[in-house]
């Protein structure tokens, strides 16, 4: 058991790094296992764990408690000298986010967050926190290389997105910041106020541009509506280079895409099934154009806000489904949202494949 023992201001209950600014300085071969992390009523802890080291395995830990008003708090964060690091089967609770990489500047380019995994986890806001603490995002990236997020479980953003995926230079003296190489794959999404913002290169500083982002095999369910403070989208997106966003079953009650500022390189859109929201695909002008019919192809989308049939416009190479009831969802009762072999949509995908996820959700 970590927890701080007095009521002095903690920026890391646990820190994993160092001061110096060389690679081969920088902690590894370290593990955590089966231990509980946690803040207390005694002052502020910022952080559970700065995991600014390599060689580093965090696995079957439980974090709790990391969250204050107007206090950039998370459970685990790291942004200098991470690399090969794996976050595996823990329970993580984080105020602003429960898990980030990047947001302070490292030295030089060797230093990027690198070669993390984090499988398995359960990431969650508590309901008591509402309204009380400063609330962001679960997951976010801010300078990282080859990371994968899969499988995992995130609940209750009651504000804001589920991920943001947003390069920055943080403090305007890393103009190589990055995120490269990510997959986010076969995650439970259970509650936020958007889905995923995605931002390509940071609007406020010099930054490299983000590149091979994979988002597949995801569920995500409640986004926006009553609960939910946000606008409801499922990708809010500026920039970027090879984004794949595939098979995916979306609840969301705003916008499918968001585009705004520079358009992204390299967009595919495929094999989902989202809702349209009200404005559907909105910042790339006439959705019925060839362009866009190339960036979105093989999608079900939903009139879960009901538009008049005048105003539903998707490119002619998506399908439309006037409600939920009308896809042929096995069980919605049962949360199982894959396609029963009723469904017409059934095999309308690439290679005649299903639409949307094959992933269920059992709740905890």
């Amino acid at each position: 058991e970590f927890a701080p023992a007095t009521a002095d201001y903690t920026y890391n209950l646990i820190w994993f790094g160092t001061e110096s600014d060389k690679l081969t300085d920088v902690p590894h071969d370290l593990e955590i296992d089966r231990s509980y992390i946690h803040s207390t009523d005694k002052g502020k802890t910022r952080r559970g764990l700065a995991l600014n080291s390599a060689n580093t395995i965090v696995k079957n830990s439980y974090f709790e408690g990391f969250a204050f008003p107007q206090e950039e708090t998370q459970g685990i964060c790291g942004w200098t000298g991470t690399k090969n690091v794996k976050i595996i089967n823990n329970y993580v609770e984080g105020g602003a986010e429960n898990v980030m990489f990047g947001g302070s500047d490292p030295a030089n380019a060797e230093l990027i967050p690198q070669d993390i995994e984090v499988r398995g986890n359960y990431f969650n806001k508590p309901a008591e926190w509402k309204d009380k603490n400063s609330v962001k995002c679960l997951f976010e990236l801010k300078n990282a290389q080859r990371v994968q997020f899969i499988g995992n479980l995130l609940e209750n953003n009651w504000v804001g997105s589920a991920f943001r995926i947003t390069i920055r230079n943080q403090d305007g003296k890393a103009t190589f910041s990055t995120v490269e190489d990510v997959l986010i794959k076969d995650n439970i999404i259970n509650g936020a106020g958007e889905g995923i913002n995605v931002l390509g290169k940071d609007d406020t500083n010099p930054s490299q541009t983000m590149k091979n982002l994979t988002v597949t095999n995801n569920l995500f369910l409640d986004l926006g509506g009553e609960k939910f403070a946000g606008s409801g989208y499922f990708m809010q997106i500026s920039d970027g280079e090879n984004i794949l966003v595939a098979n995916n079953t979306v609840f969301n009650s705003g916008n499918i895409v968001t585009f705004h500022g520079e358009q992204p390189r390299g967009f595919i859109f495929r094999d989902n099934i989202t809702g349209y929201g009200e404005y559907g695909i909105h910042g790339l002008g006439d959705v019925r154009a060839v362009a866009v019919q190339r960036l979105f192809q093989n999608n079900l989308f939903i009139n879960n806000r009901k538009v008049s049939t005048s105003d539903f416009v998707i490119p002619p190479n998506n399908f439309a489904a006037q409600d939920a009831n009308n896809v042929g969802f096995i069980n919605t009762s049962q949360n199982d949202f894959k396609l029963a072999a009723s469904s017409k949509y059934k095999g309308k995908g690439k290679d005649k494949l299903d639409l949307g996820s094959s992933i269920s959700f059992k709740s905890q």
